[in-house]
């Protein structure tokens, strides 16, 4: 397309809203959730297209602190088979009504691969505690590095879960950090 017809498209935010509706029309995602309690996953959605268990745990509409986590068994066993892990929390791409989008991610072949994602509704201690002992029952082989942004709830909990791992900050996330203090 040439950049002169770019002036007669619509604004990102109407061409987002369009995507956003065109999806709707076509995945059927239900209704949109503003509690935890309301959040439903279909059933289409549960698993993979290989058919393959993609809702690792839902700790249920009761839980005023629910918790999903998906991944599948293949990168579960990706993980145990890896010495590092890179951890990270998002806020940005996190559904509602959820706070946070938490991921498990190795490197392979110089690639980041994320293996299990944590629906979390915040960002305390006590969820990071809690993914953790859910994700356990499938950990076979502890991590001899895990590293992270550096938030203490995070910190705390990996030292608890992960006993004699080398738990390190992330110099990607320190220089942002810095870099965001310097230009304001």
């Amino acid at each position: 397309m040439p950049i002169s017809a770019a002036s007669s498209l619509p604004s990102i935010s109407i061409l987002t809203k369009k995507i956003e509706r065109k999806r709707k029309n076509v995945y059927d995602y239900g209704k949109e959730a503003k509690k935890l309690s309301e959040v439903e996953i279909n059933d289409k959605f549960k698993y993979t297209k290989s058919g393959k268990l993609f809702v690792l745990f839902d700790t249920g509409a009761d839980d005023p602190n629910r918790i999903i986590t998906l991944g599948t068994e293949d990168k579960i066993r990706l993980l145990n088979s890896e010495i590092i892990w890179f951890i990270y929390g998002t806020f940005e791409v996190s559904p509602q009504p959820f706070k946070q989008l938490f991921s498990v991610n190795l490197n392979k072949n110089n690639r980041n691969l994320p293996c299990v994602y944590g629906l979390l509704p915040n960002k305390q201690e006590e969820t990071f505690d809690k993914f953790f002992n859910l994700l356990s029952p499938y950990l076979t082989k502890r991590q001899n590095y895990i590293l992270c942004d550096y938030e203490k709830a995070i910190i705390k909990s990996v030292g608890k879960y992960f006993r004699g791992t080398n738990v390190c900050g992330c110099y990607f996330h320190l220089a942002a950090n810095i870099w965001k203090h310097v230009s304001n």
